[in-house]
């Protein structure tokens, strides 16, 4: 836990450091945390794949004056990953004597970002908090879409948004780490329609039983799950039969397995088909629909905060 408080704060050095944190550490120190230990770790060398990834990081970086402060921001891509990335950003900031960073690296399947500051005027913590993200921006967005996308507008909302298990360990570097970002959602959808759905997602249940939709009305039942990705269709008293079709993309050379990969491919082709046209979008998500599915995702935000339902207009 030290270790993380004196490589978030530069060693109680950024501008970002709070008394809260001056606060722990000394609380640390008192409770016998090894400040040789700690040097140890923050200023050992760096492995060959983190060389790598700085220098890349480094390469990636683009520079921009937002009211007289130069803002930096900087990306990487590697297909594997990657231990302290944190540290990596922390190297960065002292070789090119920089004032605000935003480094960004997507490892695997996921984005990391590191926000640092030396500044007061900017509070980098305050800046990535308004990122989200956790369950409710990963899987629920699309879980809002897919709501908009069969059943109309959401018209008000009712959520709760938590992180059940802050205390983590780190899968690949047994390291330990404090998670922030939500692992449970759950929220009632009051549809403009009259229709109520219900949404949960968990990210640390012990089990993943994958996705799954529902929708139960007075003359059937329809239901979609990942796990097969076949659409089952009840009427009222017969049993389910599956109404799946065949997407013609599923065949193209190159398109990897699965309903994500192939929809994106038919979503490329009429945006492209749109724009070669002069046409608006006749089917798929626009930025319109990324917009209401934004102003959902924070009317469950406000909605856990509040402990209240949410109307939205």
């Amino acid at each position: 836990m030290a270790l993380g408080i004196f490589e978030d704060t530069g060693s109680f050095t950024f501008s970002s450091t709070t008394p809260e944190d001056m606060e722990a550490g000394a609380y640390l120190l008192r409770q016998g945390a090894d400040l040789n230990v700690v040097a140890q770790i923050v200023t050992r060398e760096l492995t060959a794949e983190q060389v790598t990834l700085l220098n890349d990081l480094i390469a990636h970086a683009s520079r921009f004056p937002v009211d007289g402060i130069e803002i930096v921001l900087a990306r990487t891509v590697t297909s594997q990953y990657v231990s302290d990335f944190a540290v990596l950003a922390h190297k960065f900031m002292d070789m090119e004597n920089l004032q605000v960073l935003f480094a960004l690296a997507q490892m695997e399947d996921r984005v990391f970002i590191v926000g640092r500051s030396r500044l007061p005027e900017v509070n980098v913590g305050e800046i990535l908090a308004e990122m989200g993200g956790g369950r409710l921006g990963a899987n629920g967005s699309h879980q809002i879409d897919l709501l908009r996308f069969w059943l109309g507008e959401i018209a008000a909302v009712s959520g709760e948004v938590r992180t059940l298990v802050p205390d983590r360990v780190g899968p690949r570097t047994g390291e330990r780490w404090t998670a922030t970002a939500d692992d449970m959602v759950g929220f009632t959808a009051e549809m403009a329609s009259g229709a109520v759905a219900s949404v949960f997602l968990s990210g640390a249940a012990r089990h993943n039983i994958g996705n799954s939709v529902h929708i139960f009305g007075s003359e059937g039942t329809i239901m979609l799950a990942d796990r097969d990705e076949r659409l089952l269709l009840a009427r009222a008293g017969e049993d389910f039969q599956d109404v799946s079709e065949a997407d013609p993309n599923a065949a193209l050379p190159g398109i990897g397995k699965g309903i994500w990969n192939v929809s994106f491919v038919g979503l490329i082709q009429e945006v492209t088909a749109a724009i070669r046209e002069g046409r608006p979008v006749r089917q798929g998500a626009t930025f319109a629909d990324g917009w209401r599915c934004q102003l959902v995702m924070d009317a469950v935000r406000q909605s856990s905060q509040e402990r209240r339902w949410i109307a939205l207009a």
